[in-house]
Parts: structure tokens; sequence; C-alpha cells
């Protein structure tokens, strides 16, 4: 990817840094189990559906037919990482 700004990023990992700018960026890199629309209410992306199993457990059920870059196909071992 080539990206022209002003300024640098912060590392790719979006889990390291919050900093807006950075987060602008990796938005168009990576995709998330749900993102905001433009109601703000939150909507599957990655994720078709998911539960609250228990007060501090989510249950994501994930989209099936989902490739990552390189052909291998998408599952819960991803969302891990």
């Amino acid at each position: 990817m080539r990206w022209g700004a002003p300024r640098e990023i912060a590392p790719l990992d979006p889990y390291s840094f919050g900093e807006t700018f950075t987060l602008s960026v990796l938005n168009h890199v990576y995709k998330g189990l749900v993102r905001y629309y433009g109601d703000l209410k939150i909507q599957p992306a990655l994720a078709k559906s998911w539960e609250l199993t228990t007060p501090t457990t989510w249950r994501f059920h994930l989209r099936e037919g989902v490739k990552s870059h390189n052909g291998a196909p998408f599952t819960a071992a991803d969302v891990l990482a």
C-alpha cells in the first residue's frame, strides 16, 4: 500500500495505538467484526451476528466465504490473532 500524507502513521497494528489519524488510515487496511454506519449504530462487518452468552462473554458468528489477501479462508483463529 502506498500512502501520501503530511505526517507518518504510527504502528500498523490497530490495537497498539489509538491516535485518530492512524486509525483512519488503518480503516482502509483492516476490516473489523462490526462497524459503525452513518447513523452511528453498530452493524455487521466480518461478523454476521453476535450474542451475549454471559454478562462478560460475546459470541460472534463469522461471515462465510470471506478470504484473506492470500486466498486463505477467514476463521476464528484470524480473529484471535
